[in-house]
């Protein structure tokens, strides 16, 4: 249970950087872990969904990560903070997509604080967030967005196939 309830606070912050938790490569589920109950009040205040990421490591782990995330540069150094870009990408997401699952997964803000990764909990919400805020302001600056490298369109690879 301790375990479980531990993979909840995936993407808390922790002396400016966010926690990566996870399960190790390879391991299997073999029956449904059980947690204890952490309000959700709780992980909202701390800016976490409290959904760790299910995602295994290695390098199709990291291809299909690569899918789902988006990098998020030009950003005010020193005044965004990862809480704030996962509101900034929740609501206007939340709105298109009424789902009780989190939307985002995760953010990475480099220690400059002038770029980020965000990453989503599937490539169709990366695919609407792009679309819909590729031209926002945050905090007075209009963000770029963009896929970060690795990321491969699988909509020009299908033709070819």
């Amino acid at each position: 249970k301790q375990a479980a309830t531990a993979l909840k606070f995936h993407g808390l912050i922790v002396a400016g950087r966010a926690v990566k938790l996870g399960r190790p490569a390879g391991y299997v589920q073999r029956h449904p872990a059980a947690s204890f109950d952490v309000p959700q009040e709780l992980l909202e205040q701390l800016g976490i969904s409290g959904v760790a990421s299910s995602f295994s490591s290695g390098p199709t782990a990291v291809a299909l990560k690569k899918q789902r995330e988006l990098y998020v540069g030009n950003l005010a150094a020193g005044v965004v903070t990862p809480p704030m870009l996962r509101t900034f990408f929740t609501e206007p997401l939340r709105t298109a997509l009424p789902s009780a699952e989190p939307v985002v997964v995760g953010v990475d803000l480099e220690p400059n604080g002038k770029f980020a990764f965000v990453e989503f909990k599937d490539q169709p919400t990366a695919d609407l967030a792009l679309h819909l805020l590729a031209n926002a302001d945050l905090c007075g600056r209009r963000i770029r967005l963009g896929r970060p490298a690795g990321y491969v369109d699988t909509n020009s690879v299908a033709h070819l196939l």
